[in-house]
């Protein structure tokens, strides 16, 4: 019973140590456009559903370089605009092979907590630029690679209580250390 009593406030020591909040390594790799038009520009945005994409139809309609950003705009509508716009996204994710020596044997110091596990976030937004007839002018594909450091909850607690908890010194932490490193779950 005292045993359990001891036990308890240490499991609840650990886990309070078991997460790293989300952070962008290679932020400063990532520089904004200088090109703007001559004059402020009205767009249209074809329809979308994506959260990121309509995030991204806010922020460009903040810019100085536009006049006005039609959300939801259907070709050939009655509303005026210079451009027509089309976005859409495709995300990879993938795994560090460091998640695995993060887990093994960088539990033993609280690696995960402190570094946090490494993934990579690859973001292809592909741009299709029309005249207000419907005519294609551009098309572009912008590439946006994401390194994150980040250690949720439970990937947490898993690295360090079985670490710390099992007999053998944490050996069994090579289960989810080479589930860390090959996944993003």
């Amino acid at each position: 019973m005292k045993k359990t009593i001891f036990m308890l406030p240490l499991i609840a020591l650990l886990m309070m140590g078991c997460t790293h909040s989300l952070r962008i390594t290679n932020e400063e790799t990532f520089l904004p456009s200088q090109t703007k038009p001559s004059k402020a520009v009205k767009i249209g945005f074809l329809p979308t559903e994506d959260r990121m994409i309509n995030a991204v139809i806010e922020e460009i309609s903040l810019s100085s370089a536009v006049k006005e950003a039609k959300k939801g705009y259907q070709k050939g509508s009655e509303i005026e605009v210079d451009y027509i716009s089309d976005l859409s996204t495709n995300m990879k994710f993938r795994a560090s092979g460091q998640n695995f020596f993060i887990t093994i044997p960088g539990f033993i110091v609280f690696t995960h907590a402190w570094l946090g596990y490494k993934y990579y976030v690859d973001i292809d937004t592909q741009c299709k630029l029309f005249d207000p007839s419907g005519k294609s002018l551009s098309e572009a594909t912008i590439v946006t690679p994401y390194e994150i450091r980040h250690t949720s909850f439970a990937r947490g607690a898993a690295a360090a209580l079985i670490g710390w908890i099992t007999p053998g010194y944490g050996l069994l932490d090579i289960i989810p250390g080479i589930i860390f490193a090959s996944s993003v779950v």
